[in-house]
């Protein structure tokens, strides 16, 4: 009797380990979602520093994700970027958890030149995972300014 109740739990706990594992499909097409599509900063002065903005990006999976995450224009960009507290230009293997976000944070510094009208200055942070790659715009209004005392 005794072998076979150790046969009925060693067939119970086999049963239970095989069902409660559930494969999770990965997509390398999977897409991931941002709170903003373009990140805009208003009349920026080329004297004064900007505010900083942030978006979010979630992966709406239940699996985790890693990406890739650079600042299209590099180094030379106006912009300056903070993916979960580190600042750079070029993010690898970034791991976002399944059904969570991260912070990325967009700084600009507007350098002053011969203009007298206001100028546009635009980057875009790029994403990519697997096959997949997305962007969020970076837009922001510079102006030169004189301030005197």
């Amino acid at each position: 009797m005794k072998k076979i109740l150790s046969y009925i739990w060693v067939l119970v706990f086999a049963v239970l380990a095989f069902t409660s594992c559930e494969k999770v499909e990965r997509d390398e097409n999977s897409k991931l979602g941002f709170s903003d599509d373009v990140v805009t900063f208003d009349t920026v002065f080329t004297t004064v520093g900007s505010v900083t903005q942030n978006f979010r990006v979630y992966n709406p999976y239940n699996y985790d994700i890693k990406v890739d995450i650079d600042l299209a224009g590099g180094p030379h960009s106006n912009f300056s970027i903070n993916v979960d507290g580190v600042a750079g230009t070029s993010f690898a293997n970034v791991e976002i958890p399944a059904k969570d976000s991260i912070f990325v944070h967009v700084k600009v510094n507007v350098d002053p030149n011969d203009q007298s009208t206001p100028f546009l200055i635009t980057d875009s942070v790029v994403f990519r995972h697997g096959n997949t790659v997305q962007d969020v715009d970076l837009m922001a209004f510079g102006q030169n300014a004189h301030f005197i005392s």
